[in-house]
C-alpha cells in the first residue's frame, strides 16, 4: 500500500503518471480483484478487507492515467 500512496503523491506533485508503470498497475489490479472475490467465497473477511484497501489504491492510480496523462507514451489500455 505505501508504494500506491507515494506513487499516488509523486504523480500528483510531478502532474504526470508516466513513471507509473501500466502494466504492472492492470496486472495487480486483477490480481487484486481475484483475491478479493476470493476471500469472500470462503468467507474470509479480514483477507477481503486487506485487498479491498488494496483495490482502492490502485483504483486511485489507474485513475490518475486519465487526470494526469503520460507525457511521452500512450497508455496501453486506451
Amino acid at each position: 500500500l505505501a508504494c500506491g500512496i507515494y506513487d499516488i503523491i509523486r504523480a500528483i506533485k510531478l502532474k504526470t503518471s508516466e513513471y507509473i508503470p501500466a502494466e504492472i498497475q492492470f496486472g495487480i489490479f486483477a490480481l487484486t480483484v481475484q483475491w478479493t472475490i476470493f476471500g469472500i467465497l470462503i468467507q474470509n473477511y479480514y483477507m477481503a478487507f486487506a485487498n479491498v484497501a488494496g483495490l482502492i489504491i490502485n483504483v486511485l492510480t489507474l485513475a490518475l492515467y486519465v487526470i494526469y496523462p503520460p507525457l511521452t507514451w500512450k497508455v496501453p489500455i486506451f
